[in-house]
């Protein structure tokens, strides 16, 4: 066993091979599988929204989002980024149609359940929070 935490800058950083493996039946992703085969021009669009989103331009994140899932409809981070940019625009019903979207593009993809969630629970639809949570988990 060897710790990496506590390490010094000048310590050896030379850990040998580390092995990464999933704990108990785990199904769910932090990022999307599906969405890592979209095709180079969706994923310069992906890009694009992603850098707009760090500026706040809620407006270019969706034409941008746009415009990947039009080249590539199963391109769920770009649906889900879409989303969020919606739900920055307090544009629930839509952001809502997006984060579906992500779901059916990839169900394993986890973060648009926790999005639509809370958006259901702003309208205290509580059995498909109760639904989407359980399907995070």
């Amino acid at each position: 066993m060897i710790s990496l935490t506590g390490r010094h800058q000048m310590d050896n950083s030379e850990v040998g091979t580390l092995v990464l493996k999933k704990f108990g039946q785990v199904e769910g992703n932090s990022i999307s599988v599906i969405s890592l085969k979209a095709p180079d021009n969706a994923k310069k669009e992906y890009s694009k929204a992603r850098e707009a989103m760090q500026k706040k331009k809620y407006d270019d994140v969706e034409k941008h989002a746009a415009k990947a899932v039009e080249i590539y409809p199963n391109y769920a981070s770009a649906w889900q980024l879409r989303g969020e940019a919606q739900e920055q625009r307090q544009l629930n019903d839509e952001a809502s149609k997006s984060f579906e979207a992500a779901i059916n593009a990839d169900d394993k993809y986890v973060s648009p359940y926790l999005h639509l969630a809370q958006i259901m629970g702003s309208k205290q639809d509580w059995k498909d929070v109760i639904r989407l949570t359980a399907k995070a988990i």
